[in-house]
């Protein structure tokens, strides 16, 4: 299994705005691709450091190849989505994480 994670630090000002959409819009659409099997909307609850609201976008994939697949024809206009939606009110960073 493959876990695609984003992690999101918003702006607090669109926290509530940024987890309806994530929830009713952004995930719905990734979740048709049929490529993904599970996703997950987590907030960090450490608050050590951190500037704004820290969340992060969890998508499984059964394999490397699924989640390759996805990466190439899709993952860019999601990427595209979020950024018009919310420009520089938030900034993110992913990582590819492998079930051991």
């Amino acid at each position: 299994m493959i876990i695609y994670n984003t992690t999101y630090t918003l702006d607090t000002a669109i926290q509530h705005e940024w987890l309806y959409w994530v929830r009713t819009d952004y995930v719905p659409a990734i979740l048709e691709t049929g490529l993904v099997t599970a996703s997950r909307v987590l907030r960090l609850i450490s608050d050590v450091g951190q500037q704004g609201v820290v969340c992060t976008v969890q998508l499984e994939f059964s394999d490397r190849s699924t989640y390759e697949t996805f990466n190439a024809d899709f993952a860019d206009l999601f990427y595209g989505r979020m950024t018009f939606r919310f420009g520089t009110k938030l900034a993110s960073f992913s990582t590819v994480l492998e079930e051991v």
